[in-house]
């Protein structure tokens, strides 16, 4: 307890010595944060709105004629019971009729008397949670009896599942990359206030003090810097984003975005520990030249 009092003292010491220089800090830190969040929750809706596409992708499955309605529920079934597969629907041809009339709108007329020779037939409709369930569902069926035909754009899916997974690998190699950079940028804010300091640091030697106990002040100066940036940046992403889902349901309702509240109350104190975890490692690789030499 003596020695956390200690570390507190000569961090809020140090600190207050070097107030434009713990000010240009905790800006510098609250930059690279505010700019790592900004990607993260750009990436976060990025990944939403892949699912939701995802989700949108349809299997159209084609049954032949006379078939009873407990083979039919038995088909469903086996469908259902299929890894991601979100939901099973009936359609009959009347009902697929109806649909195409309505899809037409003012021209719904050019149907008329199509009733007669329907053409459509009974289809069981599958939807996905996510693209990759649609080889699973397509496999399951396949070689059916009662299935006529299975329509579902099979180079749509592949091209869309290939994307997928480029832009999900993208994501999280430059959250990667904006990690280590503000981890660069903290670190070189500490260790100008070691620089600062660096004759407390040769006296603290001379009178025989352990390592450990010289790195401690300054790595909570650390975290209390880069976490002070973090705060500040996470009330103007707060500020920010919560103006800007407002924005987009006002003026593109059709755009899925993640809801403000949700994000932000998972997303503020995850940037505020990353910011004290972020501050300590900085800190210790900034002193540790100075505790080598």
């Amino acid at each position: 307890m003596r020695l956390l009092r200690y570390c507190i003292r000569e961090a809020g010491t140090g600190m207050r010595r070097n107030a434009f220089l713990s000010l240009a800090t905790v800006f510098t830190a609250a930059v690279a944060f505010f700019v790592l969040a900004v990607f993260v929750l750009g990436a976060a809706n990025l990944n939403n709105l892949i699912n939701y596409v995802e989700r949108q992708v349809q299997v159209s499955i084609y049954l032949k004629q006379d078939v009873s309605p407990s083979q039919r529920e038995g088909l469903m079934d086996t469908i259902e019971a299929v890894d991601g597969v979100r939901s099973v629907a009936f359609v009959t041809r009347e009902q697929a009729l109806e649909r195409l009339r309505q899809s037409f709108g003012d021209n719904s007329e050019l149907l008329e008397g199509i009733d007669e020779f329907n053409p459509l037939r009974d289809a069981v409709e599958v939807q996905v949670n996510q693209v990759g369930a649609v080889s699973a569902v397509v496999a399951a069926v396949k070689g059916n009896a009662l299935v006529d035909e299975v329509s579902y754009g099979k180079e749509l899916v592949a091209r869309l599942l290939a994307m997928t997974r480029v832009l999900r690998l993208g994501i999280l190699a430059l959250a990667g990359l904006l990690g280590f950079a503000t981890l660069f940028l903290v670190q070189n804010s500490v260790r100008l206030s070691v620089f600062a300091r660096r004759d407390e640091v040769s006296i603290m030697r001379l009178v025989g003090a352990t390592d450990g106990v010289i790195r401690l002040p300054f790595v909570f100066e650390g975290m209390a810097l880069a976490s002070w940036g973090a705060v500040v940046a996470a009330i103007a992403i707060a500020i920010g984003y919560t103006w800007l889902t407002r924005a987009v349901g006002r003026s593109m309702a059709f755009v899925p975005v993640l809801p403000a509240f949700g994000v932000l109350s998972a997303m503020v104190p995850l940037l505020v520990a990353s910011g004290a975890l972020i501050g300590a490692l900085g800190a210790m690789l900034a002193i540790r030249r100075w505790l080598r030499d």
